[in-house]
């Protein structure tokens, strides 16, 4: 296999800083956001033009790191009892209806603002979960929230967070996790994919006490 060419590949970690022979240009202030965010319109690539990259980056990551989250929506609060019809079976029409309406709201995110969005798209993809599993808008919400407000801070509180969070517990089995029988599912997990990687560092009484004491967590 030939050795990749393209600097953006082979090329070190050393800031860019502009000079005669390497200019601060349109095109690489498209590459910029394209690579922090979803890109940008013609107008925001010229007018950073006029900002040096360095603090231009910086002001691009504190902004997005102050941002609000997102406005919770009406049903956020939602719990399993809520989707029940007179019947006693699940409401599944109104549980589509409020993915779809959050599904919208988090398109319209990633267009406001792309930077945050595509730090918590990151996250999702290492902290990954599936709302087949769970099922639940609410869930999906709280597990999306619990991205944006992490997205910029301190890898161990997320992970922290992360494991007490609905659509985490039930998509490792958190749910039938009890003291008389841990499901360790989660617990490898965390140290296989989330933390330490397969077989650095820890070993199956990590894994069994751990379970143990993720017992007794709760999801909605």
């Amino acid at each position: 296999m030939p050795i990749p060419t393209d600097p953006c590949v082979v090329g070190d970690l050393s800031p860019f800083l502009p000079s005669v022979t390497q200019t601060w240009d349109r095109r690489k202030a498209m590459h910029l956001f394209r690579r922090l965010g979803f890109s940008a319109s013609i107008n925001t690539i010229d007018d950073a033009l006029d900002i040096d990259p360095a603090p231009l980056v910086q002001s691009l990551l504190n902004e997005a790191a102050s941002l609000p989250p997102t406005t919770p929506p009406s049903w956020s609060n939602w719990v399993f009892t809520d989707y029940q019809l007179p019947d006693g079976t699940f409401d599944n029409n109104t549980a589509i209806a409020q993915l779809v309406d959050w599904i919208t709201t988090t398109v319209g995110e990633m267009k406001n603002y792309p930077i945050r969005e595509k730090m918590s798209f990151f996250w999702q993809d290492h902290f990954a979960t599936e709302y087949d599993v769970y099922l639940c808008p609410p869930s999906l919400y709280r597990y999306h929230l619990l991205l944006q407000e992490n997205a910029f801070g301190n890898f161990k509180e997320f992970t922290r967070q992360m494991g007490l969070t609905p659509a985490m517990l039930i998509y490792l089995n958190g749910q039938e996790n009890t003291a008389g029988e841990p499901n360790e599912n989660y617990a490898r997990e965390l140290y296989e994919l989330f933390t330490l990687g397969e077989g650095n560092g820890y070993s199956q009484a990590d894994i069994t006490e751990t379970a143990r004491a993720f017992t007794g967590y709760l999801t909605l």
